[in-house]
């Protein structure tokens, strides 16, 4: 839903605008991004706009919560920065590279081995300089309690939360002070950023913005009481233009040390039409295309939605926090303003433009549930499904698992079968549309299309097993049953087995009972059934465990 047109969302702080500078910015910018944030539905935002000598704009837009009294953002209202935290923690590991407390290419485990990666000798491998280029081949974040690599280290891009994490506790155990006090003296203090921290003040109460996701519903705010690099900073867009200054001229760096933060490490992708490249340097995304060349990053977490982006030679640079996930759509056309159209990377902006199909289709779909209208507009001629130009494969995933959270089960079944219906060739459409069917309690058209994508990569063997499964085949020893439950439509099986995968072992109705058959290795294992999406303890064990919640327990033996 779009913001409430009304004078509260039009009240406005008083705005810092320097236009003696050498880059005017559009004398119209604040009632285009009033639009904007209309038209992509965003209640509330703060942009600034910098160059390497000062912040040439700084302003709130917009309201911090559509609840309650609708009070306007300011300039000092506190957002959740999320990944726009790893540059400002990179900032602070070059300055600690530079004292010589840290070196780029020491192995890590010679500081401090990671608990949870010494079984695994690759972990002697990770490096500072991998963590800050992300190629530690490290997870965003472990799946279960098990931390694995997903590739060695220094061969890929695996972008990883988890390494800064990592990184981050070497630095507190090198230093002896804690993030909080490293941040606030190295940063936060030099660079003038008095509404910034890694954890939650007591002073933010006064001040700061409530997140909402897709539907515009108010979500809890997040206050981190834990520091993590990789997602914890709250700030203010006035704040970040700070750090981004002092990246972008190297400040309180040596040369060499800067000069690196803005070296290509490895690229992920090349353009065919204009030979353009996104890459990573250290800490920070860079993008080169033609004579220009940039930074950037994004920071998602908790339905907040943040970018920045700079010209590194130029210098000129922009940063906007918005607080819903909405914000993202805003990307492409702040940085147009902004940054000036010619200067603006078009083709790799496509996820930060709200008027690209997939946004476009995902709020229509919020803003009415009509599948049959809103698909209308991105059919292909025939009708029978949409134009795979106009809304890819993994868009459509994408908005498909958006309402499958949302548990509006039917019209994620109908994006799922649309979508399958333009690639029935893809394993994973097949996939996605089997786990819809099964959920919507059509366990025959479920198996069908498990079968389907097994037999279009057969490597993926868990699509097989679930076949098995809802056609009550499966060989497994193990038997869980559930008795009753007769207008159920489906009933899952989660635990430590299968990394706790809400969709991977389903229940099939056989005999007047729901069972599920399985092998697993010897050895004592959590779990939970999950009936229509509730998930509850097994009713006939009576063996449990409480570790922050109530979970069944089964012990195999051999």
């Amino acid at each position: 839903m779009a913001p409430p047109s009304n004078p509260i969302l039009m009240k406005s702080t008083t705005s810092t605008l320097n236009r003696g500078t050498a880059y005017t910015l559009p004398a119209d910018l604040e009632s285009k991004v009033l639009q904007l944030m209309e038209a992509a539905a965003v209640p509330g935002l703060t942009l600034a706009v910098f160059n390497k000598e000062e912040t040439l704009f700084s302003k709130a837009f917009g309201i911090k919560s559509l609840q309650g009294a609708e009070e306007p953002v300011d300039e000092q209202s506190l957002f959740c920065a999320a990944s726009l935290g790893k540059p400002v923690f990179t900032y602070l590991v070059l300055q600690l590279v530079d004292q010589g407390v840290l070196e780029l290419d020491r192995p890590l485990y010679l500081y401090w081995p990671h608990p949870d990666l010494t079984y695994d000798e690759r972990h002697k491998l990770i490096n500072t300089r991998m963590v800050l280029e992300h190629t530690t081949g490290l997870p965003n974040w472990r799946m279960g309690s098990r931390l694995e690599f997903l590739n060695d280290p220094g061969e890929e891009h695996t972008y990883s939360g988890e390494g800064f994490l990592y990184l981050m506790n070497i630095v507190e155990k090198e230093t002896g002070k804690s993030i909080k006090e490293l941040s606030q003296e190295l940063i936060f203090d030099p660079l003038k950023m008095p509404n910034s921290s890694f954890t939650w003040r007591e002073d933010f109460e006064e001040n700061y913005a409530f997140a909402h996701n897709e539907k515009g519903q108010v979500m809890a705010r997040y206050k981190p009481q834990e520091p993590n690099t990789a997602y914890s900073l709250q700030t203010t867009a006035a704040d970040y233009a700070q750090l981004m200054r002092a990246l972008l001229n190297g400040t309180g760096l040596k040369k060499e040390t800067f000069e690196s933060v803005f070296h290509p490490a490895i690229e992920l992708a090349r353009s065919p039409v204009d030979d353009s490249s996104i890459s990573w340097g250290l800490g920070i995304g860079l993008l080169q295309m033609g004579d220009h060349d940039y930074c950037w990053q994004w920071g998602g977490h908790n339905w907040f939605a943040s970018l920045t982006m700079a010209l590194i030679e130029e210098g000129l640079g922009m940063v906007y926090f918005s607080n819903s996930i909405n914000g993202f759509g805003l990307g492409k056309h702040l940085i147009e303003l902004c940054l000036g159209k010619d200067r603006t990377p078009h083709q790799w902006l496509g996820d930060y433009d709200y008027l690209a199909p997939v946004k476009q289709l995902t709020l229509s779909l919020l803003q009415n549930y009509d599948f049959e209208a809103s698909i209308a507009p991105y059919l292909a001629t025939h009708g029978r499904h949409q134009d795979p130009d106009l809304l890819s494969e993994d868009q459509m995933e994408k908005i498909g698992l958006l309402f499958h959270e949302y548990a509006e089960r039917r019209l994620s079944q109908k994006i799922f079968a649309y979508n399958q219906a333009a690639h029935p060739e893809s394993a994973k459409a097949a996939e996605n549309y089997a786990i819809a069917c099964n959920i919507c309690g059509e366990q025959q058209k479920a198996a069908k299309y498990f079968a389907l994508a097994h037999r279009l990569d057969p490597d993926q063997q868990m699509n097989h097993d679930r076949y098995l499964q809802l056609t009550g085949q499966h060989p497994g020893k193990l038997v869980f049953r559930v008795e009753g439950h007769n207008y159920a439509s489906y009933i899952n099986l989660a635990g430590e087995f299968n990394d706790w995968n809400p969709v991977s072992h389903p229940f099939s109705r056989q005999a007047g009972e729901w069972r599920c058959c399985i092998d697993i290795p010897p050895g004592k294992y959590e779990y939970k059934i999950i009936i229509d999406g509730i998930w509850t303890l097994d009713a006939s064990n009576p063996k449990s465990v409480y570790r922050e919640q109530h979970n069944s327990v089964i012990e195999v033996n051999d």
